[in-house]
């Protein structure tokens, strides 16, 4: 898994993402997985850093202040 500045991530509302992103609470209880055990599936972009699956992830990530994410 290669990683990349959060920041460089694309999020394009007009390409297919989930619509229910879930609560505070659901997306608290991802930030804390990944503090826990880390981030064990990649967020998903395409070559021009567009992202094509993994919002959640991404919130969760800078729930927690990260700087960057696993991506493929």
């Amino acid at each position: 898994m290669q990683r990349i500045n959060i920041t460089k991530i694309i999020v394009d509302n007009n390409v297919r993402q989930r619509q229910d992103l879930g609560t505070e609470e659901e997306l608290q209880e991802l930030a804390n997985s990944f503090k826990e055990v880390g981030q064990l599936n990649p967020i998903i972009i395409d070559r021009n850093y567009k992202l094509i699956a993994g919002h959640r992830r991404i919130l969760a990530a800078q729930l927690l202040t990260w700087t960057e994410i696993g991506y493929e």
